[in-house]
Parts: structure tokens; sequence; C-alpha cells
């Protein structure tokens, strides 16, 4: 009857799920607590967390709604986890809920004024999560809501991230005197130098997050600053009239949003942002007055240097990374001229310290969990600076930031909570010298040739500097430097232990200071525009390294010593008062109340996390409760307007599709169902993340519409396929290694079954064909490949990739194609992030379109025709980055990223027939655009000489192999 299926002829959009799954290794028992408002879910290790944070949730909830003018009743889902050694807080529409971590974010990135980490990310995570229940009622996005509650609060927050992330750091700010990043110094930093020094951030600039140009937050910077502006010019209710038009026009531009909001147009509110904005920086930089004499030993755009230690008079080692540099130690002499010791990562803090042999450098990075990147898992090491080669120290599993004694014996931070503790480690052992509930311990600073060891540590909303004497057998906490007034950031003492410097916000800029310990004098050393920090004193205490912000860098200078030595030194009361940390370790412990209000929301942070009530009722957490449809949406399926009179027909189709997902992600679920032709077709599939491979179930019935030759009848007549299909996947991705280079392993499999039955106009049986097993498996390795902030492609590193589609044999023979493919990035020029790539391949099908073959053929060859039996390719393929504009318009959601030449010369040849070849010559141009603030598209016009045909041929193509 049915001697063969021509071509498909219907298009289906495929029921693809909304919602992915999370692997979490490690204890699977979590439990739940909860009312009304918040649900939290923790493991039990981290039921302190939980409850701080469902504390903060509750206290904070009315005056960030009446912030942001949400009045509708709503609740949330707090996954509160220490499973990983780094901090983060997020939120998501697709499941709606926030993620936050029992373990603090480290580095400078956020205020130290808050009393605990879990109070601000919790607080600012929440503002997040009213903004994506905003509504204005009968809006489209209203609408959207009563049938897809998740599509809809994704809509809510599908802003420019510089504006959602500045409403939350401005409430944020406003919690706490003093605490939150725009009280913060080091942030503010950031924000003032991008917004004042010569071609400053345009507001699209600062409202949309940057791909190539740092700070690669910049967003946080300038949309803070904006939000400020628009609280002090045109008061709370202009940001809430800007998401009411939101809701109404959600797929608009920024600009239109504050054009409508406001009745003025983006161009003159911009103006006004950046007069309000220079106002405000005249009056900080005449507060500074005189700036110190320095001068630049390194400095370039892009460019960091941190952590600079002296290793003799005129050479100090430094960690170093840029836009076309892998981080890593370097060896920086005084004249500028910089030797590569290591390509390392470290963790936030860049916590590196000098051993005393001045010949060692220690310092902890993070190693990510093979299974679940996410997860990661903080340990110390120690470089050697001869040899660069470096080793972990034994027992330091969680812990960060170490140091080596006088006499040899390493110590080091270990995590417990958002808190930490001072351990020893070494040999093997691992054993705690100090906890101090309620302080988490920032860095350690051993005086060279003593027993004394100089504590940073953050008591409540204080950090501070504390003394130590390691020879006794109870350590304690004696305050040194430090007040109420200012944050202390770091320190360190120089070869000798005389001299000790420091960074303090003191006057409301980060500045280093240097004491002379024999005398316990005090001075102030620099006096900068933005900020420098990371000081150190050379050997015979005449200089100072340090490191001073500008924009997109962070610059190594030097300054002499001695006319800071001529100067008086400052009042030490400056410096000094009783235990910084006595009142805030109270409050701590005290109860406060939320006095929070429309037109400048307060909030007394004081809380007890004890007394709730709902933690008296905490029960197992079990997935299938929370299984219900998240989104449900219309299916319409049609024949995409075929002509009458030409064979078969399905018609139009309705139905319903829905989708769900546990707020852990460890089940998620869709299907639909929909009737077509008189009958009723679906599909439906299951995906679990409990295990590490994700395994997958889909089962379907659907009907299709192809083309075919029918045995008796002349020519092709459109019949409908009729396709039941069963199968069963997995996926594991593994990394092998991960630091500055990365190796990793991803394998999958597919296997169905599926049967087909083709029928006529009436849906009579012409045919059915016996059920076939298919296997589909792949692997992906890459290994060392390295990726630079700007290059377009790695410019280092090896991978290989294999992926066959192998049907089992039925009465006629199955269909068989297998692919591999092998490249190589060459690093000759990476020094300008130039990526050169060679790659060899082999395509093996027995039938003609078993799979896609596009991107194995040269440039200029989309339209060859690739038959059965092998081929080979080979290809050199450069990719040259000329422009990174980061930068958008207000109006039109357009953000452009980058712009880059290519080039490439490429072969494919056919192994039974060497004349079938195609071979190509292509030039270029790509452009990496945004658009919406979240859809990534690379465009690219390329021209391709035909070798074989000596004519050239040209277009534009979505670049998906980068």
């Amino acid at each position: 009857m049915l001697l063969c299926v021509v071509g498909l002829r219907d298009g289906i959009a495929q029921n693809a799920p909304v919602y992915d799954v999370v692997y979490r290794p490690g204890s699977t028992s979590w439990l739940t607590a909860g009312d009304e408002q918040f649900t939290v879910m923790y493991r039990a290790g981290d039921e302190q967390e939980a409850r701080e944070a469902f504390s903060v949730l509750r206290r904070t909830r009315s005056g960030t709604d009446a912030f942001l003018g949400v009045d509708r009743p709503y609740s949330l889902t707090a996954i509160v986890s220490g499973i990983s050694d780094t901090g983060n807080g997020f939120v998501t529409p697709f499941p709606f809920k926030t993620e936050l971590s029992a373990v603090p974010l480290r580095g400078r990135r956020l205020s130290r004024r808050h009393r605990s980490w879990i109070e601000v990310v919790s607080a600012h995570e929440l503002v997040h999560a009213a903004q994506a229940e905003f509504r204005v009622q009968y809006s489209p996005v209203d609408v959207i809501g009563r049938f897809a509650p998740d599509v809809a609060r994704g809509m809510s927050l599908a802003q420019p991230p510089g504006l959602t992330e500045g409403l939350a750091v401005y409430r944020e700010s406003t919690l706490s005197e003093g605490a939150g990043r725009l009280n913060h110094p080091y942030f503010m930093m950031l924000a003032r130098a991008g917004m004042e020094e010569p071609d400053g951030w345009t507001l699209s600039q600062a409202f949309e997050r940057p791909s190539f140009t740092k700070p690669f937050d910049r967003f946080y910077h300038g949309g803070s600053l904006f939000v400020m502006f628009m609280m002090e010019t045109y008061g709370r209710e202009a940001l809430e009239a800007s998401l009411r038009w939101h809701q109404w026009v959600p797929v608009s531009g920024s600009g239109l949003n504050l054009r409508l909001s406001q009745g003025r147009w983006p161009r003159d509110i911009e103006a006004s942002f950046r007069k309000w904005n220079s106002i405000r920086e005249d009056s900080i930089r005449e507060a500074i007055g005189p700036l110190s004499a320095s001068s630049i030993v390194s400095s370039r755009q892009g460019q960091s240097h941190r952590r600079p230690f002296w290793l003799s008079t005129s050479e100090v080692v430094a960690y170093v990374s840029g836009y076309n540099l892998s981080a890593g130690f370097q060896r920086v002499e005084e004249t500028g001229r910089m030797s590569r010791i290591s390509r390392n990562e470290v963790t936030d803090d860049v916590g590196v310290h000098l051993a005393p042999s001045t010949q060692s450098l220690l310092y902890s990075r993070y190693e990510e969990h093979p299974l679940a990147p996410e997860v990661r898992t903080s340990w110390s090491y120690m470089i050697d600076l001869t040899s660069g080669e470096e080793h972990r120290l034994s027992g330091s599993r969680h812990t960060y930031n170490p140091v080596q004694m006088p006499g040899g014996s390493v110590l080091a931070l270990r995590s417990d909570g958002q808190y930490n503790r001072i351990v020893a480690i070494g040999s093997g052992t691992k054993s705690d010298r100090l906890a101090i509930p309620g302080v988490e311990f920032v860095s350690l600073i051993p005086r060279p040739g003593s027993d004394s060891l100089i504590v940073l540590a953050k008591k409540g909303p204080n950090q501070a500097l504390y003394s130590v004497d390691t020879a006794e057998e109870a350590w304690t906490l004696s305050p040194w430097i430090g007040s109420d007034t200012q944050t202390i950031y770091d320190g360190s003492w120089d070869t000798s232990g005389r001299y000790f410097s420091f960074t303090s916000d003191r006057t409301g800029v980060l500045n280093v200071y240097v004491m002379d310990a024999w005398t316990e004098d005090i001075h102030q050393a620099t006096s900068v525009l933005y900020g420098a920090m990371e000081g150190h004193v050379s050997p015979e205490g005449r200089k100072l390294i340090f490191v001073s912000y500008r924009q997109e860098q962070f610059d190594l200078q030097v300054m002499s010593l001695e006319e800071c030595w001529a100067k008086d030194p400052l009042d030490r009361s400056l410096f000094h008062s009783q235990d910084v940390g006595e009142r805030a370790q109270a409050a701590v412990e005290g109860i406060g109340e939320d006095v929070s209000s429309a037109g400048g929301p307060t909030f007394e942070t004081a809380f007890d996390a004890t007394k709730d009530s709902v933690f008296d009722r905490v029960g197992p957490y079990q997935p299938w409760r929370h299984l219900s449809p998240r989104v449900m949406y219309p299916v319409v399926r049609s024949d995409q307007n075929l002509p009458e009179g030409e064979g078969a027909r399905l018609g139009l189709g309705w139905g319903i599709a829905a989708h769900g997902v546990d707020p852990l992600q460890r089940m998620a679920w869709f299907g639909n169902g929909f009737l077509q032709k008189g009958r009723m077709w679906g599909r439906v599939g299951v995906q679990s993340g409990r295990f590490p491979f994700r395994p997958s179930v889909v089962v379907s019935r659907e009907p299709t519409l192809v083309d075919a030759l029918v045995e008796g009848e002349a020519g092709v007549r459109r019949i409908i396929r009729d396709r039941q299909s069963w199968s069963a996947s997995a996926v594991l991705p593994y990394t092998l290694w991960q630091n500055v280079s990365r190796s990793s392993l991803l394998v999958s499999m597919v296997v169905s079954y599926r049967i087909d039955r083709f029928l006529d106009e009436d849906m009579s049986v012409l045919l059915t064909r016996k059920g076939r097993f298919a296997i589909q498996p792949s692997v992906f390795m890459g290994r060392r490949v390295v990726r630079n902030p700007r290059d377009i492609w790695p410019t280092e590193g090896q991978y290989l990739s294999w992926f066959a589609d192998l049907e089992g044999a039925g009465r006629t023979s199955g269909y068989r194609a297998s692919i591999v493919q092998a490249g190589a990035y060459v690093p000759v020029m990476a020094s300008t992030n130039t990526s050169i790539r060679l790659d060899v391949g082999h395509l093996f099908q027995n039938k003609a379109g078993v799979v896609g073959t596009s991107f194995f053929k040269p440039v200029g060859w989309r339209d060859a025709l690739v038959e059965d039996r092998g081929y080979v390719r080979a290809g050199l393929k450069v990719r040259q980055p000329i422009l990174f504009p980061d930068r958008g318009w207000l109006t039109v959601p357009v953000f452009f990223r980058a712009v880059y030449l290519r080039t490439g010369l490429e072969t494919m040849q056919q192994l039974a027939d060497k004349r079938n070849s195609y071979s190509s010559v292509s030039v270029g141009v790509g452009l990496k655009v945004r658009f919406w603030h979240a859809v990534e598209v690379d465009l690219a016009w390329e021209a391709g000489y035909r070798l074989e045909t000596g004519d050239w041929a040209t277009g534009w193509v979505a670049v998906s192999d980068n």
C-alpha cells in the first residue's frame, strides 16, 4: 500500500516544558513551615537561618508592598539552603519563589552595616517578589495572570534589570540606618566613577546588564542611583506609575513607560538625572579636599589589580585579571613590568595572604560539585611564588582566607551557616580555635615575629579589627581599631611587623590608613576621589603599594610615606571605642518593630527569630503536594492554510496545555490535550531532578500531515500520520575541572518506541507501520577551555562531540546517523581576544535528511545536498572583536553588545566520491544583540566564495556555534 513518505507538511509547535528540574546533592531531607503569606523550605541544619528569613520577610512585607504599590494578597515560597559555600539570593517566576543561601555573599559588594546576611538578602529579594505580583486590574498582564500566573510574574519582572534591582537596592538601603548599598562607599565608588568619568554611562547603559564592560553589575549601580533620583525628584508615585504603564504595554521599552508615566521625554529625564548626579558629586568632591600624590605602577582599561604585597623594595605580587587576561597571580615590578606566576581563581573577597617567608601565597577558591555546578565548595591552597605550583591544604574543606602563622601553623575560616569560625588546618585534621555566636570573621592578619593575630570581624552592624593572643589557651577578642561610625575592610602587616595598613570608610570614601605599631600613631595615607584600598607597606617602611579605583579598572599605585610620617597623626579616639560590637550583639538579641510607610519606608531591624509559632508545625517536604498546574494556556492547531483539494486535511484543533513543578524543582510535568478531526490527541511528560542524570519520560499520540507515494496511485498524495510515541531520556552533566580553564562532560541518551498509522481523509487506515525502537546517544567533552571576559569565542582549549540517531530495523532497514566533531582553539593571539579554531568532523547517514546538517557544511554551501554514506570536513575559523558598545536604546528594548569580524576556510567531501566536495573561503561581520533585556541573539552577515563554482554566496545567519 504505502511505499514511502516524501516530506513533512504540517508544522506543529511542540509542547516543550516550561519548567526545569534542579538536582540538589547531599541530604534529601527537607522540611517546610509557614503560614498563608510565606512558606519556608529548608534542610534541618539550616533551621536558624530559615527562622530568621521568615521573620524578616514577615516584618518587611507591609513596607515593601506600600513602597511598590502592591495592594493584592499573595504568597511566597522561600527556600533557604546552606548546600553551597557561595552566597546568593534570587527570585524566579518559573516557578515563583525566592532562594536564599544560608552562607553569606563574600566580598565587598554588599554593605557591612546590616546586622546579618539573612536580614539584607531576605528583604532585598522580597522587593523582587512584590514586583512580580504587581497587577493593574484588566491589564494584559492581569488577564494572562488569571490563567498562567507564573507567566504574568515573568512579564512584570521583564523590565530593565537596572530598574528592578534599583528598586530592591533602594528599599534595602532604607531598612537600617547607614546600611544598604546606597550607603556603602565601595558600591557607590563604582557608581560615581561610572556616571562622572569621561564617556560616562548613558541611562540605557545604567539600566542594562553589560556583557563585555566592567563592572559587570553596572545595572545595580546605575539603576540604584536612578531610583534614588526618582524618589527625591518625583516621589514614590512616579515609580509606581511606571510600573503601572508596564502592565498595559509590557513589550515596550522603558523610555515609553517613562514618557507615559512622567509626561516628559526620556532625554529630558536623563538630562535631569545627570544634573542631579553632578550636583551630588560636586558636594562629595568638595568634602574630599586635596588629593594625595601617588604614582601609577600598572594601569589598563578593564584590568583589576587586587591584594598587592611587597616581595622586595621594588617588586610586588598581586592578583590580576583583565578583559584579555586570565585571572591569576603576577609579579609586578615598580616599573610596571609584569610576569605571570599562575592562572588562578580565588574566592569573591580575594582573601590572599603572604606567608611569613614571602615565598608563598595562601588563598582559597571554589570548586564546583561535579554534578551540580551551582553548588560550590571552598578549599584553601598555598602556591609557591617561584615555581607557580599550588597544593591544596589538608583538612581545608569549607574553609577560606587561610593564613600561615610565624611558627608555620595554618589558620582559616570555616563556614557555619551565615556565620563562621576560626579553625586550624593541616596534617589531615581540622580543629576549632574560636567561635562566637552571632560573629562573622572576615579575615585573619598574623603579626610577623609574634603570637599576635589581628582579626577583622563583624558583630551586628559593625565591622572592626580585634586582637587575639594565640599563646593563650582560650582565645578572646580584644577591640583594637574601629568605631561604630566606620567600617574597616582589610588589613596587612609589613614584613617587619611594625607597620599596619588598613582600609576604612571613615570619611565616606575608602582610603588607606597606616599605623606605626611602635608608637600607635595612625595616619591617613591616601586621599582619593573614588576609593583606595588593600595597602601594604614596603620592607623599609618608606613606600605604600595600594589599589585605587577609576572607571572600569583597579589601578596599582605606589606612594611615598615620607610626607605622611611628617604630618601629625590622627586623633586615636577616631579609631577606638569600647567593644564596637557590644551594642550590636544586644540588638540582635532584642525585638524591634516595623515602622514602614509609603512615603519613606523604614524598618527597625532587630528581631527575635525564635518566637515564630509556625515552626512549631514543621513537616517533611512532599513534592507531590505542590504539583497542581502553574501555567495553563489554550492550544490551537491548524493545517497552515493548505489549499483545498490537495488530499487529507486535519482542520482546526482546539485544546489546552498545562505545566507544573514543585518549588524545589524535583519533579516537573507538562501535557496538552486537543480535539482535532473528531478525535482526542495529546502529549504528557514528566522529568525528575532527584537524580544526577535527570531522567524524563514522554508519552504522546499526535497527528501530522505528510506527503506520500501510495501504491496504485499516480503522484504524491497528502495523508495523515497518526504517531504513538513513548520515550525516556537522561542527561548527565559532569564538571571535570574548573579553575580559570574548564573541563566538562555532557552525556545524554534518548530511547524511544513509536508506532505510525497512516490514514486517509476519512480516517481509514492505509497502513500501520511496525513499532520501532530508536536511540539517540550524545557526548560532548570540553578540555581546558578558556574564555576571557571579551572573548567572542574561547581562545584556548579542545573539544570533542558525538551524536547518533539509530533506529532499530524492522521489515525495512531503519535509519542511521552519526556525527563526530573535534576542535582546538589556538591561543596565539589571545591577548587581542582573537579566537582561532581548527576543527575536523565526520558525518554518516544511511538516508538523506535523518539529521540536520547545515552546521556541518561550509559557508556558502547551505543548500548543498548531503546524501547518504559518509562525509568528512575540516575548517579554520577566526573571530576578531572590534567594538564593545554595551549600550542600547531606552524606547526600543534593543541592546547592542559586541561587533566582530569573522573569517574562515572550510571544506567538506564525500568519502565515496571524491568529486563530490564543497569548499569555501568566507568573510563576514557579526553582531551580538539583546532584545527585551533577556533574549540573546548573535546575527552575522557572511559572504562565502565557493571554490568549486567560482562564485559568491551571501546572506544573514543566526550564529549558533559560539
